[in-house]
């Protein structure tokens, strides 16, 4: 017994090391298809659930608000994002019915300027992003393409413009589109699109991986040093 205490007592210090308050933190929320255009994956239709999930580290929000109120002239009050493809320890899922997004689906369309005009700069372009807007989560941009050709859009900055349509001009205002394209042109052909509600959106503290290293660690240093306890011969 005394050689699992003395494991324990080398195991408690890795675990007192995780940190009571992790930075990264999951967030989850969730939306509808609400209009479908023939052509589409029989999967979706009106109703098909939309399911976003992101982990994120809240501490590397940036302030563009200048710039995209340069750009937009829309006047926000503060326009944070946190960018998912520079941080290797982010991640994203987004599904439509059974299709399947990741931030590896990125695509930068165009360059920042290209979407705002010379000399602006919207910070993180097209590539995956958390945003804030006036203070609120918005939701999650930015434009996919993966695999099977299918692309996704979901930028809350563009939604303030007045959202996609389904080809209609006289029918936007939806806050996310499915569709089949390419880089050139992911907008090539629009199969659906629907609202999410960010303002449902549910967050978790995730521990840091290494803090669940550090506590795998410790864990694992108490259950040997009590298997090994159990084992010791008793002495006569």
């Amino acid at each position: 017994m005394k050689f699992a205490y003395a494991l324990f007592a080398a195991a408690a210090p890795l675990m007192l090391a995780v940190p009571a308050h992790a930075s990264y933190v999951q967030v989850d929320f969730a939306g509808q298809v609400l209009g479908v255009n023939a052509g589409g994956p029989a999967s979706i239709a009106a109703g098909t659930p939309i399911t976003f999930q992101a982990v994120f580290d809240p501490s590397t929000l940036t302030d563009h608000t200048q710039s995209v109120n340069d750009g937009t002239g829309l006047g926000f009050s503060s326009v944070f994002t946190a960018s998912l493809s520079d941080d290797p320890n982010a991640s994203l899922t987004i599904k439509v019915g059974d299709v399947t997004f990741t931030k590896f689906d990125e695509v930068n369309y165009g360059t920042p300027e290209g979407d705002c005009g010379a000399g602006c700069d919207l910070g993180a372009g097209n590539f995956p992003t958390v945003t804030y807007l006036n203070g609120a989560f918005a939701g999650i941009g930015n434009m996919f393409i993966n695999a099977q050709g299918y692309t996704f859009d979901a930028d809350p900055i563009a939604d303030a413009f007045g959202g996609f349509d389904l080809g209609d001009q006289s029918v936007g205002g939806y806050q996310f589109f499915l569709g089949k394209g390419d880089a050139d042109n992911p907008f090539r052909t629009i199969v659906a699109v629907g609202n999410y509600d960010a303002a449902a959106a549910v967050f978790t503290p995730v521990p840091e991986p290494a803090a669940w290293s550090l506590m795998v660690a410790g864990f694992a240093a108490l259950g040997f040093g009590l298997r090994r306890s159990r084992r010791s011969p008793i002495a006569a």
